[in-house]
């Protein structure tokens, strides 16, 4: 049974497990599954003080350096307000600096530092253990089924 397919309830007859199965739901899966990764990526990468988000920010602004805050949070599928939020304390630590745009005054572009540079670089060999321990159980072609069904799964979003 789906998540969309739930059985209507009448008010009186309490729900079985025969009726939904939470344990084999696809959107619980999902859920516990990030969480696992979250909590895996805590233990592996605390000695580096950089969460999940923070990385992906700091490799988006690696691979495009200069970038608007924006375009920052489009490409690691971030709202605003939470990039915001994720800059302004990287920024105290020193790990990313905000210069105005050469185009357009009145914004910023987003720069690593040499210090969040340092951090990226030495964090590369942890990740590829990070990705190694999530999949683990997975045969390689299972992890690469893995990530082609998940990219399919996003690209349904935009409906």
């Amino acid at each position: 049974m789906h998540d969309r397919e739930l059985p209507e309830q009448n008010g009186t007859e309490p729900m079985t497990p025969e009726d939904y199965n939470l344990y084999d739901t696809l959107s619980h899966l999902l859920r516990r599954s990030h969480f696992h990764a979250e909590a895996v990526f805590s233990r592996m990468m605390r000695p580096h003080g950089v969460t999940s988000r923070q990385l992906a920010l700091m490799v988006a602004i690696s691979l495009t350096p200069g970038s608007s805050q924006r375009s920052l949070g489009d490409r690691v599928a971030l709202d605003m307000n939470t990039v915001s939020d994720l800059l302004k304390r990287m920024e105290k630590r020193g790990l990313v600096e905000r210069k105005p745009s050469v185009s357009d005054g009145r914004s910023v572009t987003i720069w690593l530092t040499g210090v969040g540079q340092r951090i990226l670089d030495d964090m590369r060999a942890d990740n590829a253990a990070y990705q190694e321990k999530l999949t683990a159980n997975l045969t390689d072609a299972e992890t690469a089924e893995l990530k082609r069904l998940l990219q399919k799964l996003l690209d349904l979003r935009a409906e």
